[in-house]
């Protein structure tokens, strides 16, 4: 809607004709077991930047990072990873509105040896190696057995 329409306690010096998402919270329900903050390795995290998350997260993420996987298709990749042995790190991109119909991943797996993959929507996962060569798979078994070899 419209910055001007949008009633807040304080003024802004956006332009009043611009088109703003608006957010409307229904009530809080408390989570059944608390989000840790701390890493994958047990150290504490600082979570500096504002960030959204999915509903499947909160219902899912026992850690912190966990929170920025928002998809199911991103929490195979993130449980199939894990199951492999394979380390990682969570690598958020800038955030973007997305198509709600078509979600797609806003997180980078960045792995041990360089290699990148993120879940890409309708077109799958995409790998990312260190020459930046992008491969698109559409099963995670492929992006699995490929990263694997």
């Amino acid at each position: 809607m419209q910055r001007q329409n949008i009633n807040t306690p304080w003024n802004s010096n956006k332009d009043k004709d611009k088109l703003c998402v608006l957010y409307k919270l229904g009530t809080f329900i408390k989570l059944p077991k608390p989000i840790v903050n701390r890493t994958s390795d047990g150290k504490g995290q600082r979570f500096s930047s504002h960030r959204w998350t999915s509903r499947l997260a909160l219902e899912r993420a026992e850690i912190i990072s966990e929170l920025l996987i928002e998809t199911e298709p991103e929490w195979r990749l993130y449980e199939d990873l894990r199951a492999c042995g394979i380390n990682f790190d969570l690598s958020p991109e800038k955030v973007v509105l997305q198509d709600p119909e078509v979600p797609f991943g806003r997180v980078w797996f960045t792995l041990e040896n360089g290699i990148k993959i993120r879940y890409a929507g309708a077109s799958g996962y995409v790998v990312k190696k260190m020459d930046r060569l992008e491969k698109y798979f559409m099963r995670l078994e492929d992006v699995i057995r490929i990263i694997k070899t």
